[in-house]
């Protein structure tokens, strides 16, 4: 089960709930997505089917669009033509398309794609180098890359944006966070695994800490990710401290409360026993 709806806005709460195969009771893994929606929404559920691409084809990347249409073009499936009326959506730019896609849900976000990779998002506030850059891809944009080109968590991993939590049929549950890189013409990210018969949640803020970057089971990494964090002015190297994601990419200004009742909510439904306060 996957469910997503997200907009741009100061106002929004979206909540991701990551459960292990090992953690339900039927073994299977599954993500929940919530939104507070506040904002006009496009809501159709899209399936983009599967696709051959010819060589040398270019992928077009779009903005993010809040109400209806999300998307009105001829390259993502005939749900997302343009109907009378409607303006067709302008590309930012293009990227070199792969020979197969796969099938995929749409929404705001790509959701579930045919061969059972899954994704969720939540945003998290964080440190930014400011706002002028080159990105390309919105978040938005990535997940539906991802779903098109992917087959695993661990492979989606290295290919998507903001703080996500990613399952697939071979039973690795995945949580990942990004951020704009150097002068916002890159990004640096990491992922940590999600534990066989362990739960993760995520409400609108990091929950990556220390990374082991030599253990590529349960974490993956951007290259940059301590070194653009010292560059910074963010993480210290010479306090002789381990490196800690939240601590060193989150912003101060999170959502304080709001995400700690969440979050409390969520584990002592799960968990009570822990007795979390």
């Amino acid at each position: 089960m996957l469910a997503l709806a997200w907009v741009l806005t100061g106002l929004l709460r979206t909540t991701v709930l990551a459960v292990t195969r090992g953690a339900s009771a039927e073994g299977s893994a599954f993500l929940a997505h919530t939104h507070d929606a506040t904002a006009p929404t496009d809501l159709r559920l899209v399936r983009v089917p599967a696709m051959r691409h010819a060589p040398n084809t270019l992928r077009n990347v779009y903005a993010f669009a809040q109400g209806y249409p999300r998307l009105a073009a001829t390259d993502r499936g005939i749900e997302y033509y343009p109907r009378t009326g409607q303006v067709t959506s302008e590309p930012l730019g293009a990227v070199p398309q792969v020979e197969h896609t796969y099938a995929y849900f749409d929404h705001a976000h790509g959701l579930m794609n045919e061969v059972q990779l899954a994704i969720a998002q939540s945003s998290c506030p964080a440190r930014t180098v400011g706002r002028s850059g080159t990105n390309l891809f919105s978040i938005a944009e990535l997940t539906k890359a991802a779903l098109e080109r992917c087959d695993s968590a661990r492979q989606a991993s290295t290919e998507s944006a903001e703080a996500l939590g990613i399952t697939d049929k071979y039973g690795e549950t995945w949580i990942f966070h990004v951020l704009s890189g150097p002068y916002n013409t890159s990004a640096v990210w990491a992922a940590q695994r999600v534990p066989d018969g362990q739960v993760a949640a995520i409400a609108n803020a990091f929950t990556i800490r220390a990374i082991d970057t030599d253990d590529r089971e349960q974490f993956l990494a951007s290259d940059n990710v301590i070194d653009f964090a010292a560059e910074m002015g963010w993480f210290d190297p010479a306090a002789g401290k381990p490196f800690d994601f939240t601590a060193a990419y989150a912003s101060p200004d999170d959502f304080g409360d709001n995400t700690d009742h969440r979050l409390w909510r969520i584990y002592d439904v799960l968990a009570p026993y822990l007795h979390v306060s």
